[in-house]
């Protein structure tokens, strides 16, 4: 079945919501079984793929449960496409397994095609700061930068991105493999979409496009983080971006409601940012090396996009 399977992986904050929504879910040339998912079963199996403990993992078994599940649905003579943006860090959103994902992935689905979307990471790391903060995230920037375990020891590995796109070019061979960036998504859509579309096996050119999801204003992620502060008993690491604990069930419902209200009625489009000069300096050392190596690995000069380099 795989042979004409594709998995858009990721990463979190590259488009996805967008593609997912506004662009494989209205094609009709291809088998979308991804996310928003309309087959529990699917989202289920990637769920499980995503919790199974390494002692227990068994390949055979899911690669029987996904032939008995898509054997009912798959349309044939179209590709097959599943996109779930965190099947490429598994259980942890911060990217600790991602790994393990890989080498899941590769033994599952050992002929299929491998979409990955990157973004500069310096917008990456503080639009992930944001997420975190809406689901539950108490502690303050400066400490998640330069103090916090998951930055250093989850999220900044993730950001080697000619490290993560090697390895997947390892496992998959590189034609099977089609990185975009996020800003070329933002910028050209069309032509990032119809590159994306050769990739997937199909020719289709046309396209509504929409806006792109730009995320909270640093004055409505505050605002949230001083809810959480009263709402939130223990988030900030503990959870792994996930919800954290609340004081009740109550306390929980009432937060959601509040930080709804503020994403959709307080206009608070602050053009200031978390990412100081101090910050982008930091950043840059971090991963100029990586993003030199980068541009080599995809062909592109990456500076022209904001990827900070040497």
């Amino acid at each position: 079945m795989d042979k004409k399977l594709v998995i858009h992986i990721g990463y979190h904050k590259t488009g996805t919501t967008f593609l997912q929504n506004n662009i494989f879910s209205k094609t009709k040339e291809i088998n979308y079984l991804g996310q928003p998912f309309v087959n529990m079963d699917i989202k289920k199996f990637f769920q499980d793929l995503k919790d199974c403990h390494d002692l227990l993992f068994d390949k055979n078994v899911f690669i029987q449960r996904f032939d008995r599940i898509i054997a009912n649905i798959d349309q044939p003579g179209k590709p097959t496409l599943i996109s779930l943006e965190s099947i490429h860090s598994g259980i942890d959103w911060w990217g600790r397994e991602l790994v393990v994902m890989a080498n899941r992935i590769r033994q599952v689905f050992p002929n299929a095609k491998i979409l990955i979307g990157i973004r500069e990471q310096t917008s990456y790391i503080e639009s992930l700061y944001k997420e975190y903060i809406v689901h539950g995230g108490r502690i303050n920037w400066n400490y998640f930068l330069y103090h916090s375990h998951y930055f250093k020891y989850h999220l900044l590995p993730k950001l080697y991105y000619d490290k993560v796109i090697e390895l997947y070019y390892y496992l998959f061979k590189k034609d099977n493999v089609h990185v975009y960036l996020h800003e070329e998504l933002k910028n050209d859509a069309n032509n990032t979409l119809t590159l994306i579309n050769r990739f997937i096996g199909i020719n289709k050119s046309n396209f509504e496009i929409t806006s792109v999801y730009e995320g909270m204003s640093k004055k409505q992620s505050e605002l949230v983080r001083f809810i959480n502060s009263i709402f939130v008993i223990d988030s900030s690491e503990e959870c792994h971006l996930r919800n954290g604990r609340y004081l009740d069930f109550s306390r929980s419902k009432k937060r959601r409601k509040i930080i709804k209200w503020i994403r959709s009625n307080l206009a608070l489009n602050s053009k200031s940012k978390y990412v100081t000069s101090k910050d982008l300096n930091f950043i840059q050392e971090l991963f100029k090396d990586s993003n030199s190596r980068l541009s080599k690995i995809l062909n592109k000069e990456l500076t022209l996009h904001g990827y900070l380099s040497k």
